[in-house]
Formats: structure tokens, C-alpha cells, sequence
């Protein structure tokens, strides 16, 4: 990623692999919503791309040395947005 803004074939990989995974998560959102899975107020979009940023920022976390007890805590705070 810190290539990204450098070299456009890096850029569209690693903006391809984002978009994925957004919307891998917004599939299953998406059907967690229409079983009653989660609330009918939230936007399965917009917690796709909260939780691909989340993520992504978990991945840096655990690069910059973060213990398992920090990244399971922001884990489990990211997730709670879905209750």
C-alpha cells in the first residue's frame, strides 16, 4: 500500500483486492440482514467498507508489533457495531 500512490499497478492491485473484499463482506451482510441477522436500520454497503477499513487497520496493528489482547479488544469493538 505505501507503494500505492507510487506505481499504478500496484494501485489497481491493491484497490481491486479492497474492492473484494468489500464486497465479499457486503454479500454476506447483505444476507444477514434479509434473515433478520442484524439491524434493519444498518447499511450492509457501509459496513462493508467499515469493516474492510477495519481490517486493514487490524493488519497494520499486528505489522507495528500490537499485542493479541489490543488487536482481539479492536476486534471485538469493530464487531459490536453489528449487535
Amino acid at each position: 500500500m505505501e507503494l500505492s500512490p507510487h506505481e499504478k499497478e500496484i494501485a489497481r492491485t491493491v484497490s481491486h483486492a479492497l474492492k473484494m473484499t468489500e464486497d465479499t463482506f457486503f454479500k454476506v451482510l447483505t444476507r444477514a440482514k434479509q434473515q433478520g441477522e442484524i439491524k434493519k436500520g444498518q447499511d450492509p454497503r457501509a459496513l462493508a467498507r467499515f469493516l474492510t477499513t477495519m481490517m486493514q487497520g487490524t493488519i497494520v496493528m499486528i505489522k507495528a508489533g500490537a499485542s493479541a489482547d489490543l488487536v482481539n479488544q479492536t476486534a471485538e469493538t469493530a464487531l459490536s457495531i453489528l449487535d
